[in-house]
């Protein structure tokens, strides 16, 4: 019995459709050459008929994937206005509205605001809120929208707001504005409408950042948390929602600073980075990380406070410079401990009991643990390691040797007797973020050459007085000897009882003893 015979669909019919908006996502491409795959495949003459049916519903299929991936973010701008009301130093404002969009599909999912980048002096508020909607009446809700406001017209043509991928937006600096500016006062405003949607925050400027509550994602154990700063900007985070994130990361690269205070902070991984001058103050009264590292390079300090509870199986500290590491905390444990200190930095854990405690100084820095387990650790210069507490079932350095233990005291005369001191008090000072209100800023207005030409030559003319200065006390000093008379040697007995004309000579200094370069805890 012949079986009935249905069109089937060829690549010339399929170019007849008129489908060139889906052939500009990738994700069509791929049901295009899927589509072509099975045109061209030999298959059984009984499966030839379905070919038409199966086509049609791959279609459908490839637009509901056009639409999420065009998805994405729209960003516009309204006209600059006389900011309503007025202040000493906010007369215009401009407003940008940050949208989604998802074409002309179905089912398309609006996009959402993930990712923040600020390259923009001056001082930045992020909240969460209603956007603004004053210029845009009847127009549907915006993911997010920005105000700009200043005392000066051309201020609106040196910052722009645009979107650098479907879930993230930057505030920066025209490309094309390169002309100096100068002593403007510019307030910079981020309202989000979805709480807790934004996983990274990067500020690469010298903007101050004030990020308010129910900005920062939040009860999401899949998703990253990170905030950095690059330049001199600082950013101060204050929530009152406990963070439940699978890896949290504060980057510091320059002399910015981030304080960072909520109730609580769970993570599979918490790591604070710096390199530079700026330091990372974190406050929650609940600390849990199943592993917490702490990597200085440079003066910064870490300082954090866990009034509550501080757990974590691994918690790790390695320090280049004079950086500090201290965490305070009414309740600390930790599994491992391994501290790595070059340079004069230091690390306060007295709060935090270790079981087994690894610990490395080369220079001048101080280390001060608490441990039950062991302590193993090498020094190498001024530095110490210092333990409170009870002492540990085991102390000894990486190599093993003058191991003792507490049933072995009497036994072991170590080269330095391992010292216990009084724990030093750890305080985190939590800085009180700025207020909202515009700040004197300036763009492109770096320091001109001719401004160094006075400074070198003052610097040379102080190089040739104390030259001259020196010369003159040289002079002085010689002819003065010239003109002094020559005094008589002392006189010193010799052993045998003869007198004889010389210096005395003093008896040599007696050398101090050496003492050992080794420090064991």
């Amino acid at each position: 019995m012949a079986m009935s015979s249905t069109p089937i669909m060829t690549p010339d019919s399929l170019a007849a459709f008129k489908i060139e908006k889906l052939s500009m996502t990738s994700n069509f491409l791929d049901w295009q050459r899927e589509i072509f795959l099975v045109l061209r495949t030999p298959l059984h003459s009984a499966m030839a008929s379905f070919r038409g049916p199966l086509l049609l519903l791959l279609l459908p299929l490839s637009l509901l994937s056009m639409d999420a991936a065009l998805a994405g973010l729209v960003v516009t701008s309204g006209a600059v206005r006389p900011m309503d009301p007025t202040d000493d130093h906010r007369l215009l404002e401009q407003h940008w509205w940050v949208d989604t969009s998802v074409g002309d599909g179905w089912l398309g999912a609006p996009a959402s605001l993930q990712e923040i980048t600020l390259r923009v002096p001056g001082r930045v508020f992020v909240s969460q809120g209603v956007a603004w909607t004053s210029d845009r009446l009847g127009a549907p809700p915006s993911v997010a929208s920005v105000r700009i406001s200043g005392n000066s017209q051309q201020l609106f043509e040196y910052v722009e707001v645009v979107a650098t991928s479907p879930t993230a937006i930057e505030v920066r600096q025209r490309p094309d504005a390169t002309a100096p500016l100068r002593d403007v006062y510019l307030l910079v405003e981020i309202q989000v409408a979805q709480p807790m949607q934004v996983q990274t925050l990067l500020s690469a400027a010298s903007a101050d950042v004030v990020v308010e509550d129910r900005v920062l994602v939040a009860s999401r154990p899949d998703v990253e948390l990170q905030v950095s700063t690059t330049g001199s900007g600082d950013i101060f985070i204050r929530s009152s929602t406990p963070a439940e994130v699978a890896k949290a990361t504060v980057n510091i690269a320059g002399s910015g600073d981030v304080t960072w205070s909520g109730p609580r902070l769970h993570a599979t991984a918490f790591m604070v980075n710096i390199v530079g001058s700026g330091d990372a103050t974190i406050r929650a009264d609940t600390l849990v990380a199943s592993a917490m590292d702490v990597h200085i390079a440079g003066s910064g300090d870490v300082c954090v406070q866990a009034p509550g509870v501080f757990r974590a199986d691994h918690l790790g500290a390695a320090i280049l410079g004079s950086g500090d590491f201290a965490l305070a905390s009414g309740d600390g444990r930790a599994g491992a401990e391994e501290l790595h200190v070059a340079g004069s930095g230091d690390v306060t854990l007295s709060d935090v009991v270790g079981d087994v405690v690894t610990v490395s100084v080369a220079g001048s820095g101080d280390v001060l643990v608490q441990a039950t387990g062991s302590i193993v650790g090498s020094t190498w210069g001024g530095g110490g390691v210092q333990y409170v507490g009870d002492r540990p079932a085991q102390i000894s350095d990486r190599r093993h040797e003058h191991v003792f233990s507490a049933e072995q005291d009497p036994k072991y005369k170590p080269v330095a007797t391992p010292r216990r001191t009084r724990p030093r008090a750890v305080h985190c000072d939590v800085s009180a973020p700025p207020s909202r209100r515009a700040v004197l800023i300036s763009m492109n207005a770096g320091s001109s050459t001719l401004l160094l030409v006075p400074l070198v030559v003052l610097a040379l003319l102080s190089a040739c007085y104390l030259r001259h200065q020196m010369r003159t006390r040289r002079r002085r000093a010689s002819s003065f000897a010239e003109r002094q008379p020559l005094q008589p040697a002392p006189y010193y007995h010799q052993p045998g009882g003869s007198t004889a004309v010389g210096f005395h000579q003093p008896p040599p200094p007696q050398q101090q003893q050496q003492q050992s370069s080794q420090v064991y805890v």
